[in-house]
Order: structure tokens, then sequence, then C-alpha cells
């Protein structure tokens, strides 16, 4: 009898050290939940946030009103910005303008243009359709007025002439 006794005594043993890894194993687990639910919430929050600042920044009232805060900086320079804006997105894009003019101010009604001539030499038109792109994209104002494309086929690139305006409120028209 003693022999079962034993026998006993092993098996209930490793039965209370299985009960108690399981209970230290749960603990962790409940403990690690509740890090993650915690987590989780804050996660959650941040995706509302960013929700509400895309939906700010898409609506027209905050893209006008970053067109008059650019305005609003020295006479000219709103132009200057946008010719650094152009040459940062040519590098961004490995498109090399070759030339770049700023052409005399174009009254219009109620708006001010500046147009850009811009000359691209020896091109792929996929970087040059990002390019254009991403100027218009990024800058509240802009848009590409002409595209010209002549193929050279001696370098099997294209060339581009274009003009690129930004649109500015006139306040002496209103």
């Amino acid at each position: 009898m003693s022999k079962d006794n034993d026998e006993f005594d092993v098996l209930t043993f490793f039965i209370i050290v299985m009960v108690v890894l399981t209970v230290i194993v749960g603990l962790f687990a409940f403990m690690l939940k509740k890090r993650v639910d915690a987590e989780s919430k804050k996660i959650t929050k941040e995706i509302r946030n960013l929700t509400s600042i895309r939906e700010l920044a898409s609506e027209k009232k905050f893209k006008d009103w970053i067109q008059r805060e650019r305005e609003g900086k020295s006479e000219g320079g709103s132009g200057t910005e946008f010719s650094a804006r152009l040459e940062k997105s040519a590098r961004l894009y490995g498109v090399r303008v070759d030339r770049q003019d700023s052409k005399p101010v174009v009254p219009g009604n109620g708006f001010l243009e500046l147009p850009f001539n811009l000359t691209i030499k020896q091109t792929d038109l996929q970087p040059l359709i990002r390019f254009l792109f991403d100027v218009e994209e990024k800058w509240t104002g802009s848009k590409v007025k002409t595209i010209q494309l002549t193929w050279r086929p001696k370098t099997k690139k294209w060339s581009c002439d274009t003009t690129v305006s930004i649109f500015k409120t006139n306040i002496d028209d209103k």
C-alpha cells in the first residue's frame, strides 16, 4: 500500500506543478492582454486623430488658408518658394531641369498668374509625369499649363518644354 501511496504522491505532485504553471501562464496572459488592450486603445485614438487631420487637410478652406499663408510672404517670396519646390521635386524624381525661367506676372479676373517655363532634356516619360503630377498635387494653386514633348531618336529620350503656373488671389481687384 505504501507503493500505491508513493505513486499517488508523485502523481499529485505533478498535477499540482501543472496547475501552478497553468495559473502562472494564465496570469502572464492576463497581464499581456491588459497591455495589448491599452496599446490598442492608444492606436485607435491616434488613427481617429490622423483621420480627422486628413479630413481637415482635404477641406477647401484649409487649402485656401495655406495658399493665403504662402501669399503672405514678402513680395516675390512665393515665386521663389515655388521655384525651389520645382527643383526639389525634379531631384526627387530624377528629372533634370535644364532651364527654368519665370515669366512676367499675368493679371487675371481676381487673380494673378505667375508662369514658369521649364526645359527638360533627355528624360523618360514616367519620371516626367510623376514630377509634374507632384508639383500640381503638393502646391495649392499650381497648374501645368502647357506641355510640348519632342522625341529624340538618337538618345531614345524625350525633351520637354512646359509651362507651370501658380495662381494667387489678387487682393487689389476684390
